[in-house]
């Protein structure tokens, strides 16, 4: 994660460096700032379908239904074809 931070640093409008420092903090079980990490790589673009994705799994184990329906939307938005997209929010409404 070190690496990640220090990426941000010297670049912190790359969303993917946002997304990697998620996909890390998630692993390691930082729930609260995985979400924050994904935010940040979807603020820096909003068109970045994965990290929606990512983010509401995340809203999901959380129990943030709301923030999980909307980051599952945004990623039907951005890419209506993606069958992991259908299958999170049937996941969803399964709820």
């Amino acid at each position: 994660m070190k690496h990640y931070r220090i990426a941000i640093q010297q670049n912190p409008t790359e969303a993917n460096w946002y997304y990697r420092l998620g996909d890390a903090l998630e692993d390691s079980e930082d729930f609260v700032g995985a979400v924050a990490a994904y935010q940040n790589a979807v603020r820096l673009n909003p068109k970045y379908d994965a990290a929606y994705y990512n983010l509401g799994n995340l809203q999901m184990k959380q129990k943030n239904m709301v923030g999980a329906h909307n980051s599952y939307m945004h990623c039907l938005k951005i890419k209506k074809t993606e069958p992991d997209y259908h299958f999170a929010m049937g996941l969803f409404y399964d709820e």
